[in-house]
């Protein structure tokens, strides 16, 4: 068997050779910098990041303030703090 070769990752590369057939979902725990975050929307899409929490180890700190200092729409907004949860899981 041949040996893989790394993929290169950047914003829309991942998105066409991967994340196209949604099977991979982004869970930004612990990141609250704003290119991280626009790699992250470029690369997977709104649709596929789950806000999330790793408490008790990470603790919120500035994560509301973060995620409403983002160019987010109400409806995106929603989207990855508990819809895509929502809807990935079936609640």
């Amino acid at each position: 068997m041949p040996a893989r070769q790394p993929v290169a990752v950047g914003p829309g590369r991942l998105r066409a050779r991967h994340a196209g057939g949604g099977h991979v979902w982004v869970t930004p725990s612990g990141m609250e910098h704003r290119a991280e975050f626009d790699f992250v929307r470029a690369t997977v899409g709104l649709d596929r990041v789950i806000w999330s929490t790793d408490h008790p180890f990470l603790q919120l700190g500035n994560v509301p303030d973060f995620i409403d200092g983002l160019d987010l729409t109400a409806e995106e907004q929603a989207a990855i703090t508990h819809r895509n949860a929502e809807r990935l899981f079936g609640l």
